[in-house]
């Protein structure tokens, strides 16, 4: 079966961006199947390089990256889209939905600066974060959102690049998006 008509899939990577990143590569392989998949380095949103230590590109994301890559996303998109975002990069799409990105479904995996937002973007919210992950919300910020996220056992902040993870997670990304083969 081919690409649904007007599927579309934003995917924002972490703070990695692009390169050396063969873990997005295998998202994009399975997704591509089914979705128009447009993939983001959030670093170029957000206008840092990539030359710097990860607490330098970290803190500039925090010092108003976040912000900017949000708001340049909204312009660079237009029509209604599924957000799949790893760690600053769920971040990154939270604040475009905020902002008024259109969005079919949500995806935020190890997104855990999420716990500093006060507001939520409207659409069905998916959060994903690995038991082990020190940063990720606490239950009150979960509570004060209303939000159910999945905790997976066992898994640290990067579970996300895990091969098994890829396949599990793009097959029910599919599944979720009422995809039937």
């Amino acid at each position: 079966m081919g690409k649904a008509p007007n599927k579309k899939l934003i995917l924002l990577s972490d703070i990695s961006g692009l390169k050396n990143t063969k873990w997005i590569s295998a998202y994009v392989e399975i997704l591509s199947s089914e979705f128009e998949v447009i993939t983001y380095c959030s670093l170029t949103l957000a206008g840092i390089s990539p030359d710097q230590t990860k607490e330098e590109i970290h803190q500039q994301f925090v010092n108003g990256g976040f912000d900017k890559a949000s708001e340049k996303l909204v312009k660079l998109q237009s029509g209604p889209a599924t957000l799949l975002g790893f760690s600053l990069g769920g971040v990154i799409a939270w604040k475009a939905g905020i902002l008024g990105l259109q969005i079919d479904n949500f995806y935020a995996v190890s997104s855990t600066r999420l716990r500093e937002e006060t507001r939520k973007p409207i659409g069905e919210l998916k959060l994903i974060f690995g038991e082990d992950d020190i940063h990720k919300p606490d239950d009150a910020w979960y509570h004060e959102m209303e939000i159910i996220p999945k905790v997976l056992a066992n898994q640290s902040h990067e579970l996300y690049k895990k091969d098994e993870f890829i396949k599990q997670f793009a097959s029910q990304v599919i599944w979720a998006n009422g995809i039937i083969y």
